[in-house]
């Protein structure tokens, strides 16, 4: 992800040199605070809560509270079988984008 993001910086500062993206650096935050998740990135007002508690994991809070995953990309592009713009494999129906730390009960 970071190759990208640097790509994406430099594109945009061929058009305006003077825009920069932000990068967080989570080793800091994982080296200063006992768990990365209580970085103040994913305070509401920020990002949101880095592991919601509800059943389906749906950022209620901060920036990407409630966003909806599409359903109207091109028909080429990658699609669950609930018609959400995911990876084929993710079966999840819920039509929010999610966060959640667990993968088959693991951490991160």
């Amino acid at each position: 992800h970071v190759a990208f993001t640097l790509e994406m910086e430099q594109s945009l500062q061929s058009v305006n040199p003077l825009t920069t993206i932000p990068y967080w650096d989570y080793t800091i935050d994982e080296y200063e605070l006992a768990e990365w998740v209580d970085s103040p990135i994913f305070a509401d007002d920020w990002f949101g809560e880095a592991n919601p508690s509800d059943q389906n994991h749906i950022m209620t809070e901060g920036r990407w509270g409630y966003t909806s995953v599409t359903t109207g990309a091109l028909e080429t592009s990658p699609r669950n079988p609930y018609g959400l713009l995911r990876a084929p494999w993710n079966t999840n129906p819920v039509p929010y984008v999610l966060r959640h730390r667990y993968v088959l009960g693991e951490k991160d």
